[in-house]
């Protein structure tokens, strides 16, 4: 009885994890209408694909959880883990640290592990299908809804046209007024494992099937295993302008 109820109370808590996600995601497509409406133009063009071509997303661990669960309820799950499997193991250029044990703990080590991270970050996102559009557009990540609509996308990389009174210098883009506490409350309400942050293959493929992940590990680059904290600066632009700053 007692592992019974400690089952139902994990059930019931994911559920509420799943339901505060989705009125997260909510409020994004909410400010995503808000801001095509204000430019009178879309902002993304359909089969276009360019910003999935050049970059694969880092995403939450409960956001992972809640794509596995959609895809396992699709019967989508099997091709999924292929995917994301395909992903990791993929000999990119310029990744020479392979497995779990390179260094990730001194400051020279993990410095270069970011630095092929941020390498891996710049492959196609697996689930980039063949007619240019995501197969997960319904679960996809926050940082993906954040493009375009409280990140600017990319001047050189995007293909959506210019709104009403844009230019390639000036875009319009969501404050994050109301979004930004609604995210903050979110992740207060989770727990430390629920936040970390990874690449969305890696995820998936270790939360679906560790098994799978734990056998194949030593053939996958480090820079793809690694954790790291889903920054601010990928999903508000103002942050992004900060940290830019900085640099």
């Amino acid at each position: 009885m007692v592992v019974a109820k400690a089952g139902m109370d994990h059930s019931l808590a994911l559920v509420r994890a799943y339901t505060g996600l989705e009125a997260v995601y909510a409020g994004f497509e909410g400010a995503a209408r808000a801001l095509e409406a204000v430019r009178a133009a879309p902002i993304c063009v359909d089969n276009c694909g360019r910003c999935c071509e050049i970059n694969t997303p880092y995403c939450w661990d409960i956001e992972a959880s809640y794509i596995i669960s959609h895809l396992l309820s699709e019967g989508k799950l099997a091709w999924a883990l292929d995917a994301c499997q395909s992903w990791l193991l993929d000999r990119d250029g310029g990744l020479t640290l392979y497995g779990p044990r390179a260094d990730t703990v001194s400051i020279e080590g993990r410095t270069r592990v970011i630095a092929e991270a941020r390498i891996a970050a710049r492959r196609p996102c697996p689930f980039l299908n063949s007619e240019k559009r995501c197969a997960i557009h319904e679960v996809r990540p926050l940082v993906c809804r954040a493009y375009g609509v409280t990140r600017l996308p990319s001047q050189s990389d995007c293909l959506a046209p210019l709104g009403r009174g844009e230019n390639l210098s000036r875009r319009a883009h969501h404050d994050g007024n109301g979004l930004k506490e609604a995210v903050a409350e979110y992740l207060r309400q989770l727990r430390p494992d629920q936040r970390a942050g990874y690449f969305l293959p890696t995820a998936i493929l270790r939360q679906a099937s560790q098994t799978r992940f734990a056998l194949l590990q030593d053939r996958f680059a480090t820079g793809k295993m690694v954790a790291m904290a889903v920054s601010p600066a990928a999903i508000w632009q103002d942050q992004l302008n900060e940290q830019w700053g900085r640099t």
